[in-house]
């Protein structure tokens, strides 16, 4: 069953959002990212780091960034880390981002 996680960054590069479980993947649904100042964010797969999005360009406060359930990624969603790793959130410069997320550990195989 999906989770739900209130998301709050504030430093500059790599914070741990969603923390690693052994032999599953983070999955996430749907979200929403706010953003309080001009400020480039992406999720990343812990470890290496992966990319698991491209860039989300904040060019100023009040952005927002979302991305919705919808059709097949109700099942599939939207990105998952590689198996065993955290979900980061890697912001391009030190200013507050806040929103949520759907998400919840997959099992891999």
């Amino acid at each position: 069953m999906p989770q739900t996680l209130a998301l709050a960054a504030s430093a500059s590069g790599a914070t741990t959002v969603i923390p690693a479980r052994a032999g599953y993947a983070v999955r996430v649904y749907a979200g929403v990212v706010s953003l309080s100042g001009a400020v480039n964010v992406k999720f990343q797969s812990h470890n290496a780091p992966t990319d698991l999005t491209g860039l989300y360009y904040g060019a100023a406060a009040g952005a927002t960034v979302t991305f919705a359930g919808l059709g097949s990624e109700q099942r599939r969603g939207h990105f998952q880390t590689l198996a065993g790793e955290a979900l980061d959130i890697n912001l391009s410069g030190a200013t507050a981002v806040g929103g949520h997320l759907v998400w919840d550990y997959v099992r891999q195989t």
